[in-house]
């Protein structure tokens, strides 16, 4: 295949900033109950492509995509099916739903050949 005038080349790079959004489940038993941190948000996307004239009206694009990130966040939350129950004395309990501090980590990587 020879380079035909005029051929295009190009090469992108750009920064992504992540955004999470929660949205409720009420048949679960689980409450967040405390977003405490997020980071690791920006990520970041490239792409490299060819325009190549196949006849005077027509072209073909090809490109690569490639997009890698990271995200980080930890929230506590509340289990309504597990409980805690605490004997005070012969006549009193305490029952406390299971508190617990969740962390996700996640790494990802996106590689794309298109054509049109």
């Amino acid at each position: 295949m020879v380079f035909i005038q005029p051929t295009e080349i190009y090469a992108n790079v750009s920064p992504m900033l992540s955004n999470y959004v929660f949205s409720p489940n009420r048949t679960d038993n689980f409450v967040i109950k405390d977003f405490n941190s997020s980071s690791d948000r920006l990520s970041f996307a490239a792409q490299l492509g060819v325009v190549y004239p196949l006849s005077k009206k027509l072209d073909i694009r090809t490109w690569l995509s490639f997009m890698a990130g990271k995200s980080n966040f930890s929230y506590g939350s509340l289990n309504n099916s597990q409980k805690v129950v605490k004997v005070i004395d012969e006549l009193n309990i305490e029952v406390q739903l299971v508190n617990s501090v969740n962390i996700e980590q996640r790494n990802w990587q996106y590689l794309e050949l298109q054509s049109d």
